[in-house]
């Protein structure tokens, strides 16, 4: 029996949580679960126009100018 779409969607939202919390890259998450990188990656896409708000936004920021050394960390 196929599950609700509205099961699915809550799934993989899971499933993506999960992989974000693992620190490891999507590829070797999804290696090491059993799943499709292609799938992670349609559901990944799915659920971020679902939810337009969770999704990432860019803006610029002011770096202070007493500060010379600034440390940036990027995430997935």
């Amino acid at each position: 029996m196929q599950k609700d779409p509205s099961e699915r969607l809550i799934e993989w939202s899971e499933k993506i949580k999960t992989q974000k919390l693992s620190n490891k890259s999507e590829v070797t998450w999804c290696r090491e679960q059993g799943i499709s990188y292609n799938t992670f990656q349609y559901w990944k896409k799915r659920i971020n126009l679902r939810n337009p708000q969770k999704s990432k936004k860019r803006e610029f920021i002011k770096i202070p100018e007493d500060h010379p050394l600034i440390e940036v960390t990027l995430r997935d």
